[in-house]
């Protein structure tokens, strides 16, 4: 079964609001998807983005830094505890999910995201 509209809604809002976490997920799945673990906590993988891997912003040519962003909007958190369920239960395999995260940093990079942008 694929990913829920819910849970893709949440990897879709976290992927926008951390692209760098988003990147490191894509890599840890392509590279060494054994290091993708199906653990119990709340939000699966999105915990990479929501928590692990701080948000990155251009700064100059090949330089980024940390930055601290809006906070992650409290009203999607549902929907990433639905995204965390589905992993959970391997509702959708590490491939998809894969398949999915790169489809949506495609579109970031396609149509641009204001938050990737060098800081005025």
């Amino acid at each position: 079964m694929p990913i829920s509209a819910k849970a893709l809604t949440a990897l879709r809002e976290a992927t926008r609001w951390n692209l760098t976490g988003a990147r490191a997920l894509l890599a840890a799945l392509q590279e060494h998807p054994d290091w993708v673990k199906y653990k119990a906590d709340q939000f699966g993988p999105l915990h990479l983005m929501l928590d692990a891997v701080p948000p990155r912003r251009q700064a100059g040519a090949g330089l980024e830094l940390p930055f601290r962003p809006e906070p992650f909007p409290e009203a999607l958190l549902p929907a990433c505890s639905q995204f965390g369920e589905e992993w959970r239960h391997r509702t959708f395999s590490k491939a998809e999910l894969a398949q999915q995260l790169e489809r949506l940093l495609q579109e970031v990079d396609q149509f641009g995201d204001p938050s990737d942008r060098p800081a005025a």
